[in-house]
């Protein structure tokens, strides 16, 4: 039995770091519904960058919100690495914040960014990369770098060259 013991402790941990790492964020069972909405485009925000945020949006995670509706051409090409894309079908960081646009082309956000520090954290790398005049592919390789041992990513294709 005390040969056994190492190995079953190594198992153990092993599960534990492995549980920890799909649930990143502590996300609750709750998924916005995306039924019948189209992805946000650049070309929506103009239309929505005075927009109304919903009670989620906290004065301490505005700031990702809002770069999220002004700058989808960046967040669309960053993964998310808190696991959100196993259970929620995120497919990048935007879906994060930005559920889609409704036919009557009313913004639905996603609660997800609201509670999940590294959906936050990768938005606002984004920001200040994209400020320090760093290009998309110079913003993904961080994030992938920074981020990607946090948690199983999203499959977000490379930006375009």
């Amino acid at each position: 039995m005390n040969k056994r013991l190492p190995l079953l402790l190594v198992l153990v941990a092993l599960l534990a770091i492995l549980g920890l790492s799909l649930s990143a964020c502590s996300a609750p069972e709750t998924h916005t519904d995306r039924t019948g909405l189209r992805p946000y485009t650049p070309a929506d925000t103009t239309a929505n960058l005075r927009i109304s945020f919903p009670k989620f949006v906290t004065a301490e995670v505005r700031d990702g919100y809002e770069y999220a509706l002004a700058h989808p051409q960046v967040l669309q090409y960053l993964p998310c690495y808190c696991g959100c894309g196993l259970n929620q079908t995120h497919r990048n960081n935007l879906d994060c914040f930005v559920a889609g646009v409704a036919p009557d082309g009313t913004v639905r956000f996603d609660d997800h960014a609201s509670y999940c520090d590294i959906c936050l954290q990768i938005a606002r790398d984004a920001k200040r990369l994209t400020e320090e005049g760093k290009t998309l592919a110079q913003v993904r390789a961080y994030v992938d770098q920074a981020h990607g041992e946090k948690g199983p990513g999203t499959d977000t294709p490379w930006p375009p060259q």
